[in-house]
Parts: C-alpha cells; structure tokens; sequence
C-alpha cells in the first residue's frame, strides 16, 4: 500500500494543462482523490464539503493571502489546518516572503517535478509543522525546522572576550 492512497487533494488553478500535469504526477504517486478547480472560491466550497488533506494553489489563481484568510477563518471549512503548497512561476524573494506571511505551508517554482512534489508532500504530511493561531497570523509555523549540525561543528559553547562561538577545532575551512 502506498504512503498517499488515502489522501484527498485539491488543486486550485484556472489552467487546465497545469491541472492535468499536477493530477498526472499526483496519480503516479497514487493520489487518487484529487479533485481540481479553477477559482479560490471554489477551492472554498469543496473545503466546505470534504475533509481535504493537502492544497495545491497556483499563484496565476488569484491573491493567496486573501484564499488563505478566508479558508482558515471560514468556520463551515471542515479542516482549516491543511497544508497549502503554493505554485508560482517567478519566485523571487521578497515575494515568497509575503506567501509564506500569508500562512502557505510550503512554495514550489514552475516547472514541478515528481521528485519535489513527492518531497513536499511526504515532508507537509508526514511530518508536519505546528499550527500556529494568533491575532495576526494564522497557519504553518514559519521558523526553519531544526538541523543536524556538520559533524565538524561541535556542541560545545565557548566565549572568548565576550563573544559566543560554536567551539569547531576540525573546522576543514580553517575557520
């Protein structure tokens, strides 16, 4: 059995060829309940209808932010907490900054490949972040997930003249 068999997507995007490429990689990786609309309020209402586990929004949809304040502050949405990966063609900085502020839990730059859907989803579903709710924000926790130090960077603190740094005698760079 496959990891995906029984997750339910939706895709939100008004062209049908990029709705047929998504569908296509979703059913390789055996996504077969996907369904595909073309406006954010159509997005909305199957929201309305079904138990949706993960949203893949194209940017060409329409303002992200306004979908994602009306799906997660939409109390007949039958689950605010799905994952919204986000699909843009120009990802340039402080753009994305803006989509992740909005609450998308994650960004892909055209052209998608299997290979990084299937990582996005794996890492949105299998390991997902917190749900952050506050006043202003509300959505995927936005702080970097913790990572493995290089195995030259050790975890012992030093200070030298005031100053902390990461203690790293075998630091290859010499540093």
């Amino acid at each position: 059995m496959s990891t995906f068999e029984q997750v339910r997507a939706l895709i939100v995007d008004p062209e049908r060829y990029s709705q047929q490429l998504l569908r296509t990689l979703l059913r390789s990786m055996r996504v077969e309940k996907v369904h595909h609309v073309k406006t954010p309020e159509d997005g909305l209402e199957i929201m309305r209808q079904l138990h949706v586990h993960v949203v893949f929004y194209d940017e060409i949809a329409g303002n992200i932010g306004l979908f994602l304040h009306r799906l997660r502050r939409d109390l007949r949405v039958v689950n605010i907490t799905v994952p919204v990966l986000y699909i843009c063609h120009d990802p340039r900085q402080a753009a994305l900054r803006r989509v992740q502020s909005a609450g998308a839990s994650a960004i892909i730059a055209k052209p998608v490949s299997l290979a990084t859907i299937e990582s996005k989803l794996r890492s949105l579903l299998l390991a997902p972040r917190a749900f952050v709710t506050t006043n202003s924000y509300i959505g995927s926790d936005r702080r970097a997930p913790k990572r493995d130090m290089p195995a030259y960077v050790t975890e012992r603190r030093a200070s030298q003249k005031g100053k902390s740094f990461v203690a790293s005698p075998t630091d290859p760079r010499g540093r």
